[in-house]
């Protein structure tokens, strides 16, 4: 009876599945109940209800632009639509439900059984993949202004900010892959360097608008089609019963969640040229640059993205912002970048051009960019102008409250809030201890009258170590050259092998004609080092170089192999 109850059960099983697969086939859905937005026509499938599909549209196309579940119900209370089991109250997890039928791409399910193209469609493939997409929260301490463009030459990995737990506080952008899959050089830069470099090219970009608008819709087109295929290869794969019969379960699962994968990361990206086209068209890119201050953050980082697909930055210290990063605008992003958060295989390298029609694109963007950037008059006049009669600085607080966020990044790129206090003459705020007058002009000429006192050359770094006056030494660079500092005090300026004064070119002359004597050949660099001259050595390179002196004093001149050879002939 056993044997016979399982043949019983294999029996049912089988015709219940012959049943659903030949109601499929027909063109028939599997629910018992239609979908909201059809209604059961006289062969049993799906037939479009007008009123309800014109509110089921609406609330894709929202969901699609990032609208949250809440305001899809809202939206879908106010027009009176009721779900399937007759009730009129959308909650976020029934709206969710309906967001996730595949019913609205006209494909009839039952099972494992589908058919596509069975009954009309209310959505296509490409908005019902972007309802997909769930609005990611961001905490307003953790976002950029360059959240998502810019990334590491190095890996090609998105570059994530971190710091800035105070307002006002520096924060940088750094490499995003772990520690477990590290990255051989990442790159990391800071937030106010980059943010204002954004900035400035933005700002250049904002004149060229229908450009920019001309790209971001071909863009879109580019990324509707690659979506699109990737949708009907991942229903071919999905669907073909020679894949099944070829591959194992594990290999099926595995090519099925990277298709998938690969649709959800195309679908994103559409997402978010959509978003930026829609910034770019609503007139925000005409307010640039006056209007930049009255934005929030969100409508500016709209704009970037608008406007920019990737900011690449290389690693390194001591080098020019500009050389360190390379823009791409929108269209011109290299394929395959990895997704955010994914770093499990890491990118190639970007190699920045050197030469060619790139590198003079991207050289042009850079100086048009410099155009808008502030020079010290211009950061000088905003600072007397926000300070007014005050006479201490703004903190980094106060920077922000004040909407004058860019003025702090300029001021922090521009040598730091100590540098300009000095120079605006008014007491700097330090954390943790009372505010004290820093360093100013007449401070460093106080304390250096007394320490230079009874000196005839001017002393050494160490010297100023040695002496506890090395904030002395840092601080007398930010007002004045070396140089200037011994004239105003009548010293002469110390070199490696003895004082002297500043080498003008009567006093080089002089000693390189000493030097040669009767040989009528130009000294070596030894000769020069033995001598004692080692500053008018530095001091012919940094004027006509060895070459252009031998050849205005008339003497031969080394060859590059060690020989002699003749000088050319003096000018008349």
């Amino acid at each position: 009876m056993l044997s016979f109850a399982e043949y019983e059960r294999d029996r049912i099983r089988s015709s219940w599945d012959d049943v659903r697969r030949k109601r499929v086939e027909r063109g028939i859905h599997g629910a018992s109940n239609p979908p909201t937005g059809y209604r059961k026509g006289p062969d049993a499938r799906l037939v479009v209800s007008h009123r309800q599909a014109m509110a089921i549209g609406e609330a894709f196309e929202m969901a699609a632009q990032g609208g949250n579940l809440g305001a899809i119900g809202r939206l879908l209370r106010q027009r009176g639509i009721r779900g399937n089991d007759g009730s009129g109250t959308w909650s976020p997890s029934s709206v969710a439900h309906l967001l996730e039928n595949r019913a609205y791409l006209g494909e009839a399910r039952n099972g494992p059984y589908v058919k596509r193209d069975a009954h009309p469609a209310l959505v296509d493939p490409v908005t019902w993949r972007l309802a997909q997409r769930r609005p990611r929260r961001i905490a307003p301490h953790r976002a950029g202004l360059l959240s998502g463009l810019a990334r590491c030459a190095t890996c090609r990995a998105v570059m994530t900010i971190t710091g800035g737990s105070r307002a006002g506080e520096d924060r940088s952008y750094r490499c995003s892959r772990p520690a477990a899959a590290p990255c051989p050089a990442p790159a990391a830069i800071s937030s106010q360097r980059l943010d204002t470099l954004a900035e400035d090219l933005l700002f250049s970009v904002a004149r060229r608008r229908p450009q920019v608008q001309r790209r971001a819709r071909s863009a879109i087109h580019h990324a509707e089609l690659a979506l699109a295929q990737a949708e009907d290869r991942l229903a071919r794969y999905r669907d073909s019963d020679a894949t099944l019969g070829v591959l194992t379960d594990e290999q099926y699962a595995a090519g099925l969640e990277t298709r998938s994968e690969r649709v959800r990361r195309l679908a994103e990206e559409l997402m978010d040229r959509r978003a930026a086209y829609a910034a770019s068209i609503e007139g925000l890119l005409e307010q640039l640059p006056d209007g930049w201050q009255a934005m929030d953050v969100p409508s500016r980082r709209r704009l970037l993205h608008a406007c920019f697909d990737v900011l690449f930055v290389a690693p390194g210290r001591d080098v020019r912002i500009e050389d360190r990063v390379f823009v791409c605008e929108t269209g011109e992003g290299p394929g395959g970048l990895p997704a955010p958060g994914c770093n499990a295989v890491m990118g190639t390298p970007f190699v920045f051009p050197r030469s060619g029609r790139r590198a003079t694109r991207q050289l042009n963007r850079m100086l048009a960019a410099s155009r808008y950037a502030w020079s010290k008059e211009e950061i000088e006049r905003r600072l007397r102008e926000f300070i007014g009669d005050g006479d201490t600085f703004p903190t980094p607080k106060e920077f922000v409250e004040a909407d004058q966020r860019r003025l702090y990044e300029h001021v922090k790129m521009r040598g730091g809030g100590p540098l300009w206090a000095s120079r605006l003459r008014v007491t700097y705020p330090q954390q943790g201890r009372t505010t004290a007058l820093l360093w100013t002009r007449d401070r460093v000429e106080q304390e250096l009258e007394p320490f230079l006192a009874g000196r005839s050359a001017w002393p050494r770094y160490t010297e100023f170590c040695r002496a506890g006056k090395q904030n002395l030494r840092r601080a007398l660079v930010r007002f004045a050259p070396i140089e200037e500092w011994a004239a105003q005090f009548d010293l002469s300026i110390s070199n490696m092998r003895g004082p002297h004064l500043v080498w003008t070119d009567d006093q080089i002359e002089a000693a390189c004609q000493e030097l040669i004597g009767e040989s009528g050949e130009w000294p070596r660099r030894a000769d020069f080092r033995r001598a004692g001259l080692d500053g008018c050595y530095g001091a012919i390179w940094r004027g006509l170089g060895a070459r252009g002196w031998a050849t205005r004093l008339g003497v031969r001149f080394p060859d590059e192999r060690g020989g002699r050879k003749p000088a050319a002939s003096p000018p008349d």
